[in-house]
């Protein structure tokens, strides 16, 4: 797990989404929400709200007497809806429903509805995904109904355009550093809308003509059918996102979601799954080179597998969603797809066999482990369902999740001083391969331990410096300082990025008695506590034993039960939870 507190941040967005998304539209959103209801929204009628995310148009229309149902893929954003609900007492007037866009003509019947609001939606999907929900929306749209859409394009005009993208870049920045969200300026989004059925009454343009409300109704021209797109293995690499693979381990970097062709598959080869960051899709699909299968790449915001499934990005509904838009049932006869063992903390495999009737099968932790796992009729041997924090990992760590970090520091000591550039990065970057390349080594359990042990160690050298240069110990107090500094940001969660243990600074909060620490950090939703297991639901089916990464568990010595081995290694992932079907195991 590359970093548990981007995990935790991830399980805690929800909360500051709206936050992030007035910050992104420079505070239209709101504004258009309100638009919405004054102008539209009339008491009885039905309304649904694409993608409600965290319910406030939802309540909004509520108060103005509709009967609005909600649809969204993220739970932790429909719990957040689900509160302010509550707290309006309007459960009555509002339905949740946790599914995504793409679902949506499984949810409702046609022509169930007199509005259809799309809030910043249809910029969060790809271009499959729209052309789906369109059609979807089309179907499910009364014949009398409108349907609004509000969302970020891409300004026509080469001036305005040009100006936009340097005005959006902080405004983007600054929106995921608050909220882990972002949107995608679509390019042609009122062509998309009329090739699925729609007439356009009215579009009206803001802020350079970046953002755009359109309003339609259901026309009489027949929709042509969706065609799926098949891609080959490298057909989208970049060597812009290749670099940043290495370089911005902290910023998300997404290719399109969808079906990738590996080999020369026939209708019996297997359908592999992984989530859509770069790094991991040139990871897969380089193992998978001399196989002959499809390669199902799903949403998961450009994050790495096991952060996005425990952060909620990559669940369920976005499976079944690629599943949908990929259409890759019609490619094959069986119904199987091989998991990535990583996502076990957010995919639930029994609602997808439900929803979708296509059933998860747990593969290997490592990519380069598939080839084997495939051979073997898709068992995995123990070693393929461990983790493994090696050297080899833990220098691709040391260089992915700190050189933004070195250039933030190297952009301070520059304003100083050339000199002091200099020395900080020979100082960061030499202890940080002392921390990376030896954590196991260095005496000490927590990453801030071992940071503060090179601190010292670094504070005598230059004590010794100072001694010896002008006669006082303390004559380079600000180099010492700054380098401190310096030493212990690079400890920062250093367990939790490259140890076999939870976060330090998170648990670190708790034992404080934080619940939360501004909008960063809500304890609520965090895995706590120590791992139970109830023998008396146990049936000892093995799950737990394939999904859990960290050897936890293990057979006991009558060859049968299942038994904690190791709890001292459990990372709280919560995988191992979420899949025991007999609720046998809990973190208490």
């Amino acid at each position: 797990m590359f970093s548990y507190i981007f995990m935790k941040i991830l399980e805690s967005r929800p909360h500051r989404y709206d936050w992030g998304i007035d910050f992104l539209t420079k505070g239209q959103a709101g504004k258009i929400k309100e638009h919405i209801v004054t102008n539209f929204v009339r008491s009885g009628m039905t309304v649904l709200d694409v993608g409600c995310g965290t319910g406030d148009l939802a309540v909004r229309a509520a108060r103005a007497g509709a009967f609005v149902t909600g649809v969204d893929i993220s739970e932790g954003m429909l719990a957040v809806a689900q509160e302010r609900l509550h707290e309006n007492g309007l459960e009555n007037k509002v339905v949740l429903h946790h599914a995504g866009v793409v679902e949506i003509d499984n949810l409702f019947d046609e022509k169930s509805f007199d509005l259809i609001a799309s809030t910043l939606v249809m910029s969060e999907l790809y271009p499959e995904e729209r052309e789906w929900a369109l059609k979807a929306l089309f179907r499910i749209l009364k014949p009398d109904g409108k349907l609004l859409v509000f969302s970020e394009v891409r300004p026509k005009h080469f001036l305005k355009r040009a100006i936009y993208y340097v005005l959006r870049f902080p405004l983007a920045l600054m929106t995921y550093l608050i909220s882990q969200t972002g949107t995608k300026p679509v390019r042609n989004l009122v062509d998309e809308m009329r090739q699925a059925g729609f007439e356009i009454i009215k579009e009206r343009y803001s802020f350079l003509e970046s953002l755009v409300t359109v309003v339609a109704r259901r026309s009489k021209v027949t929709q042509p059918a969706a065609v799926a797109r098949v891609m080959k293995p490298d057909q989208d690499r970049s060597q812009i996102k290749s670099l940043f693979d290495f370089c911005g381990r902290w910023f998300p970097n997404p290719v399109v979601p969808g079906l990738r062709r590996i080999g020369t598959p026939d209708r019996n080869s297997p359908v592999v799954v992984t989530g859509n960051f770069h790094l991991t899709v040139r990871r897969v699909e380089r193992a998978l080179t001399n196989q002959n299968c499809y390669l199902l790449v799903v949403q998961s915001k450009g994050i790495n597998v096991w952060c996005a499934s425990a952060g909620g990005e990559m669940n369920t509904h976005s499976i079944i969603t690629a599943l949908k838009t990929s259409d890759i049932a019609s490619l094959v006869d069986h119904r199987e797809l091989i998991l990535p063992q990583l996502s076990a903390p957010g995919i639930d495999t029994k609602l997808l066999k439900k929803m979708s009737g296509w059933k998860g099968k747990w593969g290997p932790v490592y990519a380069g482990s598939l080839p084997e796992f495939l051979a073997n009729s898709h068992t995995k041997t123990q070693k393929q369902c461990r983790v493994r924090f090696d050297l080899s990992f833990r220098m691709e760590m040391l260089f992915a999740m700190n050189f933004l970090l070195w250039l933030f520091f190297c952009a301070i000591a520059l304003a100083i001083h050339p000199a002091w550039a200099v020395v900080m990065t020979l100082t960061f970057w030499g202890a940080g391969f002392i921390l990376y390349a030896g954590y196991y080594l260095l005496p000490f359990k927590g990453g801030w331990s071992k940071a503060l042990m090179i601190v010292i160690a670094a504070i005598a050298v230059f004590v010794g410096i100072s001694v010896h240069i002008t006669g006082h110990p303390w004559h380079y107090t600000g180099w010492m300082i700054f380098t401190s500094l310096v030493i212990l940001s690079i400890g920062f969660d250093l367990k939790g990025i490259v140890g076999d243990q939870s976060s330090e600074a998170e648990a670190f909060l708790h034992k404080l008695g934080f619940k939360s620490v501004g909008r960063l950090f809500l304890s609520k939703g965090v895995h706590m506590g120590f791992i139970t297991q109830d023998k008396s639901r146990c049936v000892n089916c093995n799950t737990c034993v394939k999904v859990c990464p960290v050897g936890v568990y293990g057979i006991a010595e009558n060859k049968k039960d299942i038994i904690i081995v190791d709890d001292s290694t459990c990372l709280k992932c919560n995988g191992c939870v979420i899949q025991c079907r007999q609720k046998a195991l809990s973190l208490s």
